[in-house]
């Protein structure tokens, strides 16, 4: 099977390199992450887009707790990266089924 689309928005946040570099000084593993990870991954497409504004604002939580000041430097700007995050992971993974689908026929 393919990369699921949670595993799918952790790669992507991960190369992002903003995101990359603040990531490696905090914890990129933690437990309420991996949980929203492992959650998508079960939701699958359909329900991470039904969820969007859920996970878009527990990144935005993540990223607030962890970088404060950055957040109040740039009000907003993590929010909307959230999103673009998020919406990336979505319409990459609907890609991935629809090649997935044509070639199981």
């Amino acid at each position: 099977m393919a990369i699921q689309i949670g595993d799918r928005l952790a790669a992507i946040i991960a190369s992002d390199r903003l995101a990359g570099l603040l990531t490696k000084t905090s914890n990129p593993g933690c437990a309420s992450c991996l949980s929203m990870k492992e959650q998508m991954n079960r939701w699958g497409v359909k329900g991470c887009e039904k969820y969007r504004q859920l996970i878009v604002d527990h990144l935005s939580r993540e990223a607030t707790s962890r970088f404060p000041l950055i957040c109040r430097l740039f009000p907003g700007s993590v929010q909307r990266q959230a999103q673009r995050w998020v919406d990336q992971a979505i319409a990459q993974q609907k890609q991935t089924d629809l090649l997935e689908s044509k070639q199981n026929g």
